[in-house]
């Protein structure tokens, strides 16, 4: 029987949330490691990793607009592509960035 991509973004997304190794997850629901692990490559950039970590090369594009109206209380405004837009009186952290980076990507 062949398994599709759903399938294994299926699996690849319990295997994070349980917390437990590849194989060891492959193992309690009798599939491939080798198979989990090989779609874990394949699917990497729609499913984040444990070694996703800040400074590991992964970059996210952000578009910084200057907003029309001037407003005293905010520092910065970010927007993202889903159009959320985040009104700051300050600019936050690098680390901060990348966490809100990440979590919009597993939001996807």
């Amino acid at each position: 029987m062949q398994m599709g991509r759903q399938y294994w973004m299926d699996h690849l997304a319990a295997n994070k949330q349980a917390g437990i190794s590849g194989a060891a997850y492959a193992k309690l629901h009798g599939i491939s490691v080798k198979a989990l692990y090989y779609w874990q490559r394949k699917l990497k950039p729609s499913v984040p990793s444990k070694s996703d970590s800040p400074g590991s090369g992964n970059f996210v594009a952000l578009r910084v607009a200057h907003s029309p109206v001037v407003r005293a209380a905010v520092g910065c405004t970010l927007v993202m592509s889903s159009g959320l837009r985040l009104e700051m009186s300050s600019w936050p952290s690098a680390e901060w960035l990348v966490t809100l980076a990440r979590t919009m990507q597993s939001v996807r």
